[in-house]
């Protein structure tokens, strides 16, 4: 019985410490472009400096710190995405190498609206 009482006390807590942060609103009243955030990607946002993507490979080789990214938008919804670039850390503790882009301010919120449009489109062919 003094199992029961603890395991229902407990499992609501290991149910919010399961799931991932999230960001439900976007950050801007702008919708996210994808062209732009994959121009971002590829570009000022330093992606390809840790991360390799199938999707832009032809741009040049990526870096090998982070994970490859070609299938985040299978793995992650847009809010957990949006998560991850304001504070990789809030998603992922503080071990990881990935900059708080939007916390830190290195990136603007549309910016990082437009990164979400285009990881979220990056899926299985």
């Amino acid at each position: 019985m003094r199992l029961a009482i603890l395991v229902a006390c407990l499992l609501p807590t290991l149910a919010i410490a399961d799931t991932p942060p999230r960001i439900e609103a976007p950050l801007t009243e702008t919708r996210g472009d994808g062209w732009r955030g994959v121009n971002l990607y590829a570009g000022d946002a330093g992606c390809t400096d840790c991360h390799t993507n199938p999707d832009v490979a032809a741009m040049g080789p990526g870096g090998d710190l982070g994970p490859e990214v070609g299938l985040l938008g299978a793995l992650y919804d847009r809010a957990e995405l949006r998560a991850i670039l304001v504070d990789a850390r809030s998603v992922f503790g503080d071990e990881t190498a990935m900059p708080a882009f939007g916390a830190d301010g290195l990136l603007s919120p549309q910016d990082i609206e437009d990164l979400v449009a285009y990881l979220s489109e990056l899926q299985p062919r």
